[in-house]
């Protein structure tokens, strides 16, 4: 194919034509992200339960869960939480499961519980996806939060109505309510009870279908219809008559309100209320395209929705992120490309080098068309992963330009049967390198998990690239080099200036490749062993970086960004007011700490906090959740662009925490500026076979940790507890007819209302609930003066029940049928790697405590759990990847041996990259392992031609010592301009100073140092190496041959 490729006039034409052309094309559809797209491999289930305590959802709802769905197929773990008013589950399937069909599977076994008490709600089943904030704008001014939310609405609406935007949502205020309280007075006085009330205001509040008429000639609907809607509809609301026949009106007996529920959710910005709306881009919908719409909207239309004293900032859009990011990573790929393209003019005739070069681009705009094929996004992992491309991809094409080139020079034959001959010689070895370079990559996008596909694009990029590149090498750039003409450059040609500079530059390499390098060689291959000796002497002392801790191991690096966040969680019986003191006291300290940094702008552009709502962004972890609670609140700070400003992310989190110092009762006080954050280096969950044991458990190896040094900020939630009144019913309640559900109903009603009805009004659906007034709810003295109706009368509360304080949990996790407590702490990795600390406790307390406390489990969750995960898929892929790569070798040299010669140079890889990191100051990350497993793919390449021309030499006669040498001698040239290539490519990034690209720095680091320095020592190792295997082969067959004679 190769040969009529050649023949074809239009062919190598035609195939670049088509590949730019599609490329271009797909590149067009292509979306952009921050990050790649993320499947979760989880089923939420959501149950609401209003008015019950934890220990009552757990009984009444996870259970019955747990029993259900325990043992299904396809099901890994399920993680419940049961908290005040709601269950939430999380559903873990096995990898490579249907979420579809899981989805049917799951919602039908819930479908088939029938325990569920009446007051639970319809349980909500969905597939966890993780949402991707587009924008998010804040209202904020000097009013109520009922007047915020009801502007927020009508942005919403406004926005929704946009063409290209589909969701947008409100948060940072509570739902709506209409709250209908009466006093205990006027209910005596009546002789009804709450729950009497809901009831009469249930039946005369619906709207109801009555089926329809059908005649001969129409067809006519029924419906009755009678539902309020608004505060004065529900006031006219007839509940009776009196005894002298005059009706009673709701609003003679109640005061009824139409406003906000009185839940802890409350939003502030720089010190005024606010609420926020946030768009996420779903589905199709472009990211820059959806933003730009919003940002035209905020520009050109927001003010005409605002009164006056109410104002809208853009607090967060993605966008400017978005196009920072991937305008860097542009830029540093079109740095590494003209310094690779300069390097070729150096090495190549600078029509070669254009043709390699213009083989680089077709590659790059082919791989577009395999990312829309494979619905790969254009994001920074893929970006980073043309950048790693540019200078490998160039490896091929430039093996077969310079073999035409010195076919065409070195023989006397026509410039067609020289681009034939050349590239059909090398074609073999080629083809090879390519494969094992593509197959030291493919296990990286088979890792399981979050990190799997967060990085698998990385790979999918260079895959593509460089399969597109050996396809333009055989069939593309051939035929351009056949039509290079001899002779000296015409008057026009920048041939008269590029030449006489790579004329000079080869005398140069002449010099050195007969010289130091020859003597280099001629004396490895001559002392095999000293040479051997020496380079894995080399190698252990490099491995001491890692023993010494010199190079520490950190599973994931940190991806800055321009946001600073803080979580305080306080005890449970800390109250609202308390929550906002502290919330408020930590925004000061933000505004504070600007202070101390200096800046063109402005180093905090605002700070904005929540109670109850979380405003951080998805970490792609399911979790479950319970719903806003009045002890916990969130504050961020954002920080100046991360391009202008002159500090980090991390220096102003760091200052932050100083300036906020230690905060009285809090559970959790957690500061970080990390775009994606995995949370705490240490997180743990402990269960044994007996609740009571579990705290024990808990306080003997959190005593453990603290134990150890660097290990800091331990916190675990087994005193996560508050009181909790327990009312049960007395005997003589039972001679007054009174059940225990009528006397629960009652005392439910009273202090978290009955509810009527609910009604649907714009997006919202509204609860009605009737309930006694705040202050006949708001004290224990309240309680125990309660009255129950008890048939036509009612009877102090004390004469029908025992109302004790006990302490119960303030919310329960179970996992796998247990419940388990969580245990958290921070590492200072200059004393401690967080891999460290967990491999002590699963190895050495776990075994020790087992004795003590029956059926104990420790088990890691959050970053540490994907690592335990993620860990030994990449050393099964990479075992697997080194067979692959043996068999091909194996099959390109027909020996079982040579193939380990070759891959002796992967360690000597590893080795460059650990100096690398020592070098840079970097720790090695996971992405450090990932630029490591495509180096081993890389660096072998360049021993594969070198044994190829070993083998051609000694298939024409030459002897060993020599054709080892002088193959050496002859591909060191090549060499050295593969190796120069890689590394020049990746340069840019190693010596990036912006930290929106740091996290990057590893691979890249890995990559570059690990080529040069693994190459530099391969140059003369390999011949050793050869050398002694020749040997020890002649040996093998003479004794073989004497045994045969």
């Amino acid at each position: 194919m190769i040969e009529a490729c050649l023949k074809n006039k239009v062919a190598a034409n035609l195939f670049a034509i088509v590949i730019i052309a599609t490329g271009l094309m797909s590149m067009q559809g292509l979306n952009m992200r921050l990050f790649p797209q993320i499947t979760l491999q989880a089923i939420s289930i959501t149950v609401p339960f209003p008015g019950a305590t934890p220990n009552e959802v757990e009984k009444s709802i996870l259970k019955p869960i747990e029993e259900r769905l325990e043992g299904m197929e396809g099901v890994r773990r399920i993680t419940g939480l049961a908290a005040s008013n709601v269950a939430s589950v999380i559903v873990d399937l096995e990898e490579g499961e249907s979420i579809p069909d899981m989805l049917d599977d799951i919602q039908t076994e819930i479908n088939r519980i029938t325990v569920f008490p009446k007051n639970a709600e319809r349980p909500q089943v969905v597939h966890v996806q993780m949402d991707e904030l587009a924008a998010r704008i804040v209202l904020y001014g000097d009013r109520d939060a009922q007047t915020l939310k009801a502007l927020a609405e009508r942005v919403r609406t406004e926005l929704a109505g946009r063409s290209g935007v589909s969701r947008v949502t409100i948060s940072g205020a509570p739902e709506y309510l209409i709250d209908i309280t009466v006093s205990n007075d006027t209910l005596q006085s009546l002789g009804i009870s709450l729950v009497d009330i809901a009831n009469r205001l249930s039946e005369q509040s619906l709207d109801l279908s009555g089926g329809n008429i059908e005649g001969d000639r129409q067809k006519l609907l029924i419906r009755s219809t009678g539902e309020r809607r608004s505060e004065d509809e529900f006031r006219s609301i007839v509940l009776g008559t009196s005894a002298s026949g005059r009706p009673i009106l709701l609003g003679d007996i109640a005061d009824v309100s139409d406003g906000l529920a009185d839940s802890p959710i409350r939003a502030v910005f720089n010190g005024q209320p606010a609420t926020f709306i946030t768009i996420s881009r779903v589905g199709d919908e472009k990211l820059l395209d959806l933003t730009a719409s919003v940002r035209d909207y905020f520009d050109n239309h927001i003010k005409a929705a605002l009164p006056e004293g109410v104002k809208a900032v853009m607090w967060r859009d993605e966008s400017v992120m978005l196009s920072g990011r991937i305008d860097l990573l542009t830029k540093n790929a079109v740095v590494g490309l003209i310094l690779v393209s300069l390097l070729l003019m150096a090495f190549l005739d600078i029509r070669i080098a254009a043709w390699v070069a213009f083989g680089v681009g077709v590659s790059f705009v082919g791989a577009f068309t395999a990312m829309s094929l494979f619905d790969i996004t254009i994001n920074q992992l893929t970006l980073f992963g043309f950048i790693l491309a540019i200078g490998i991809v160039v490896d091929d094409a430039i093996v077969v330009g310079e073999n035409i080139h010195s076919v065409r020079k070195s023989e006397n034959v026509s410039a067609m049967e020289a681009a034939r001959l050349g590239v059909l010689r090398v074609s073999t070895p080629v083809l090879f390198s390519v494969f094992t370079t593509i197959v030291a990559f493919v296990p990286l996008l088979l890792l399981p998990g979050t990190f799997g596909q967060f990085l698998g694009p990385i790979a999918a990029v260079v895959i593509f690239v460089l399969a597109i590149s050996l396809f333009e090498s055989f069939f593309i750039l051939p035929r351009h080099l056949a039509h290079l003409r001899d002779g000296p450059p015409r008057w026009f040609s920048p041939r008269r200036f590029a030449d006489p500079f790579r004329d000079k530059f080869a005398a140069g390499l002449r010099r050195l490749t007969e010289g130091p390098v020859r003597r280099g060689i001629t004396f490895s291959v001559h002392n095999p062993m000293v040479t051997i000796m020496v380079a894995f002497g080399l190698f252990f002392g490099a491995m001491s970086l890692i023993s010494s801790g010199y190079v520490k191991f950190i599973f994931f690096p940190n991806v800055e960004g321009d946001y600073v966040t803080v979580e305080l969680e306080l005890t449970e019986s800390s109250s609202q007011d308390q929550t906002i003191i502290y919330a408020e006291r930590i925004a000061a300290a933000a505004t504070e700490t600007a202070k101390l940094f200096s800046s063109k702008t402005k180093p905090v552009e605002g700070v904005f906090w929540t109670l109850g709502v979380s405003l951080a962004l998805d970490d792609g972890q399911a979790k479950t959740d319970g719903g806003a609670t009045s002890n916990r609140a969130f504050i961020m700070a954002r920080l100046e662009e991360a391009g202008s400003r002159s500090f980090s992310a991390k220096e102003f989190e760091d200052a932050w925490r100083d300036k906020v110092g230690e905060i009285p009762g809090t559970q959790k006080l957690t500061f970080t500026s990390d775009l994606i954050s995995p949370g705490a280096a240490i997180q743990l969950q402990i269960s044994t076979a007996h609740d009571r044991d579990t705290r024990a458990a808990m306080a003997e190896v959190r005593a453990e940790l603290e134990a150890l040094p660097g290990v800091y900020d331990v916190r675990d939630d087994r005193f996560r507890t508050t009181d909790e009144v327990r009312i049960s019913i007395k005997p003589l309640a039972r001679s007054y007819g009174l059940t225990q559900i009528d006397l629960a109903r009652q005392v439910r009603a009273a202090f978290f209302g009955a509810e009527a009805v609910r009604v649907q009004r714009d997006r919202e659906e509204i609860q009605v609930r009737v309930r006694l007034p705040h202050h006949e709810r708001n004290s224990l003295d309240a309680m125990r003066q309660l009255r129950i109706k008890v048939g036509d009368g009612f009877v102090p509360i004390s004469q029908l029940a025992d109302i004790t304080i006990e302490p119960s949990p303030a919310a329960i996790t179970r996992i796998g049928g247990r419940r388990v407590f969580k245990l958290t702490a921070d590492v200072d990795v200059n004393l401690i790697t967080p891999g460290t600390v967990t491999d002590r406790m699963l190895n050495d307390t776990l075994p020790r405590l087992r004795a003590q406390f029956e059926g104990l489990e420790i088990s890691l969750t959050g970053d540490q759990e994907e690592q335990a995960k993620t860990a030994p898929a990449i050393a099964k892929n990479f075992m697997v990847a080194m067979m692959v790569i043996y068999t091909l070798l194996a099959l390109s040299f027909m020996s079982y041996s040579q193939p380990l010669i070759v891959m002796i140079a992967i360690p000597f890889g590893f080795m460059g990259a650990l100096i690398g990191h020592a070098l840079m100051g970097q720790d090695m990350t996971l992405l450090s392992m990932f630029g490591v497993i495509g180096l081993s793919g890389v660096i072998i390449n360049n021993s594969l031609i070198v044994i190829n021309f070993v083998n051609d030499r000694l298939s024409r006669g030459e002897e060993g010592t020599s054709a080892v040498i002088n193959a050496s001698i002859e591909r060191f040239r090549a060499i050295l301009l593969t190796t120069l290539t890689t590394f020049l490519g990746v340069t840019p990034i190693i010596l990036e100073t912006s930290v929106q690209a740091q996290f990057l720095v590893p691979t890249a680091v890995s990559l570059g140092f690990g080529i040069i320095i693994g190459t530099s020592i391969l140059i003369f190792t390999l011949p050793a190496i050869t050398v002694l295997h020749m040997r020890i082969f002649m040996r093998t067959r003479a004794r073989a041959q004497g045994e045969t004679a």
